[in-house]
């Protein structure tokens, strides 16, 4: 498996930056630059990965979903910003919100 493409990230604030100044615009941009597969680093401690493809969606949050890891848990601010919904959690309760 080869990592994805992605704007290239600044030192220490990588692509945060772009991406808090137009974030949807930003999404837009660099999924259509670099295709259904965008590597962004807007944490400084792990990359975010973008995928658009419906077949590799279903792949990362069906098929596989247990192998990967939000780690929102570990960032209390993210949690307060974003809640403690879909996009945060994880596991069990991830799975018991996803099928409501």
């Amino acid at each position: 498996m080869t990592t994805p493409a992605g704007p290239p990230p600044l030192p220490v604030l990588g692509n945060l930056i772009d991406f808090g100044r137009d974030p949807l615009g930003f999404l837009d941009r660099v999924t259509q630059q670099y295709g259904c597969g965008v590597k962004i680093c807007i944490e400084s401690e792990r990359d975010t990965y973008i995928v658009t493809d419906p077949a590799q969606v279903e792949e990362v949050l069906v098929n596989t979903g247990r192998t990967f890891q939000k780690g929102y848990q570990r960032h209390p601010l993210m949690r307060l910003v974003l809640g403690n919904g879909l996009v945060t959690s994880e596991g069990e309760f991830w799975l018991r919100q996803r099928r409501r």
